[in-house]
C-alpha cells in the first residue's frame, strides 16, 4: 500500500524524474560494529566505542570543541520520532519499497 504524501502529490506535478543523488544510509551500529571488528580488529571497535561515549558536541564549549577537535555532529542524520522513517534509512529493501511515497523516482 502506497501512501500519498506532500512529497507524492508535488512529484506528480512535475514533468521530469526526482533523482536523490545523495546516497545517504544509516548503520545499524550492532551490525557495523560487527564488521568494524571483523575487518579492525577489538581495538578499532573499543575506539569507536569510546569516541560514541563522548560528551556530546552541543554540550561543550567552544573552547572544549577546538580543544578536542570534535566536529559538529548531525541532529537530522537519525530521525527517532518516527520509526518507519528510521527503519526506512537503515534498510535498503524498504527505501526502495517506499520511493513512490518519498517523491523519489531514482
Amino acid at each position: 500500500m502506497v501512501m500519498t504524501s506532500r512529497a507524492t502529490e508535488i512529484r506528480a506535478k512535475l514533468g521530469h524524474p526526482v533523482i536523490d543523488a545523495d546516497g545517504h544510509l544509516v548503520e545499524v551500529v550492532p551490525v557495523y560494529l560487527d564488521f568494524v571488528r571483523e575487518v579492525g580488529g577489538a581495538g578499532a571497535v573499543k575506539q569507536i566505542e569510546a569516541l560514541r561515549q563522548q560528551r556530546p558536541w552541543t554540550e561543550m564549549s567552544l573552547e572544549q570543541r577546538r580543544f578536542a577537535a570534535v566536529p559538529a555532529t548531525t541532529w537530522w542524520a537519525i530521525p527517532t520520532a518516527n520509526t518507519l522513517d528510521r527503519a526506512t534509512a537503515s534498510l535498503p529493501r524498504m527505501l526502495a519499497n517506499r520511493m513512490e511515497e518519498l517523491g523519489l523516482d531514482f
